[in-house]
């Protein structure tokens, strides 16, 4: 009869050192995930940006994407003239969308480091023809002298 009794008391005592053995198994690997990242070395912000970010296109890609969301804009923006912002309600209205439309989709444009400030300017340019295109009598002559000179300074701009 006792050699029953010691092969029950042994089994309970196995299947409970088990349960205590899977338990501190598991705190240990809690607390490991808590502990790891805090022992792991700190990475600084620029270093994630800059291997996330695609790199920039080349200048004759750049100019190419540009011109092709810019040309409606720029090519309905040049012939208007000062007195078209009192007199042409219905063309007003509709540049005023397309300069919305077109100024989002620069805005979306991955730039090289040597034409931001084209790129720069050319947003600029469109949010000071939306102020114009809305109401403001200071913007009106200068955007129209402004976009001749950008287009005059930057031909690739325009086909």
């Amino acid at each position: 009869m006792k050699r029953q009794r010691r092969s029950i008391l042994f089994t309970e005592f196995a299947v409970l050192g088990g349960f205590v053995l899977a338990a501190l198994i598991g705190y240990f690997v809690a607390l490991g995930a808590v502990l790891w990242p805090a022992a792991a070395p700190a990475v600084a912000p620029e270093e994630t940006l800059s291997a996330a970010a695609p790199a920039a296109p080349g200048i004759d890609e750049y100019r190419a994407e540009v011109s092709s969301v810019a040309t409606p804009f720029l090519s309905q923006a040049s012939r208007i003239t000062a007195d078209d912002f009192k007199t042409n309600a219905e063309a007003v209205a509709g540049l005023s969308s397309l300069a919305q439309k077109t100024q989002e989709r620069l805005l979306r444009v991955r730039v090289p480091g040597k034409e931001r400030t084209t790129h720069l300017a050319l947003v600029l340019l469109i949010e000071q023809w939306k102020r114009a295109l809305a109401g403001s009598k200071l913007d009106r002559k200068a955007v129209v002298i402004n976009t001749q000179h950008l287009i005059r300074d930057h031909d690739w701009l325009t086909p």
